[in-house]
């Protein structure tokens, strides 16, 4: 049986969006004390957070993908502020993004 042209795979949002599920249920641990981290900086005055904040407070573990930042900040309790230059020398100042405490409604 021929393979159908027309039938595509999985998008490449989906395939991020199953990795980071994926991650989230292998590092529950490390996410929840990530997040706790992330939530004192902001409450203790920090203007706001990024994945630079997360590398210097709470790295991940060693065997994981630098990209794994992503769900830390997926969990509702965040919402994207803006974007600045990473200040990690091995991130050759790429442009992360940063993130503020969502408000409540």
């Amino acid at each position: 049986m021929q393979t159908d042209l027309f039938r595509k795979g999985p998008s490449g949002q989906q395939l991020k969006d199953r990795a980071l599920k994926r991650f989230e249920e292998l590092e529950q641990a490390w996410l929840a004390t990530a997040r706790v981290r992330m939530l004192e900086l902001l409450q203790d005055g920090a203007v706001e957070v990024s994945a630079d904040d997360v590398w210097r407070f709470c790295p991940p573990p060693a065997d994981c993908h630098p990209s794994v930042m992503g769900p830390i900040f997926r969990c509702g309790l965040f919402r994207q502020a803006g974007w600045k230059a990473s200040t990690r020398p091995s991130a050759h100042a790429r442009t992360i993004r940063t993130y503020v405490l969502k408000e409540e409604r």
